[in-house]
């Protein structure tokens, strides 16, 4: 779709061509979605300008996402932040009960992202709760109790306990 590709793209002034601002692709991804994966975060920011859905969900087999939770599982903060304070639930859970916390913890433990700590940080200082659960995280602190009890088992990377005190 032209506003999809646009989107990925960051072609903000292709954005006054083109009409259905809520068009979807066959996972229900919207242009913010795209936005928010390619890290074009003016273009995000003209899409919600536009009136484009902060909350709408994708039916991708791995679990719905927002734009939100999107950016947050690709470590960009600087989307997250964005669009937290355009007004998007950064505490949103989605099907399996997945938050903007959750997505970017599981990318961590499994690819190094840079500057992973400072993300984080930033992700908590744009007001992610660690009270949430979801269908494969207990809350962090939980999870955290159960990497003291059994570390060979800890999904928690190390640097995290240090930033929640």
């Amino acid at each position: 779709r032209p506003l999809h590709f646009a989107a990925a793209g960051g072609r903000l002034e292709a954005l006054c061509f083109i009409i259905d601002i809520h068009a979807t692709d066959e996972h229900r991804q919207t242009a913010l979605h795209f936005a928010a994966a390619a890290g074009s975060v003016g273009f995000a920011l003209a899409l919600v300008a536009a009136g484009a859905d902060l909350e709408a969900a994708t039916t991708e087999p791995s679990g719905s996402k927002t734009p939100i939770q999107v950016a947050a599982a690709m470590g960009d903060m600087a989307m997250v932040s964005a669009l937290a304070a355009a007004g998007a639930n950064i505490n949103r859970q989605g099907e399996h009960g997945t938050t903007c916390l959750h997505l970017f913890l599981e990318r961590a433990c499994k690819v190094c992202i840079p500057d992973a700590p400072k993300r984080l940080q930033q992700l908590l200082d744009a007001g992610a709760s660690v009270q949430l659960a979801s269908a494969t995280w207990p809350t962090l602190v939980d999870a955290m109790l159960l990497c003291i009890e059994n570390p060979r088992e800890c999904k928690v990377p190390s640097y995290v306990p240090e930033l929640i005190r």
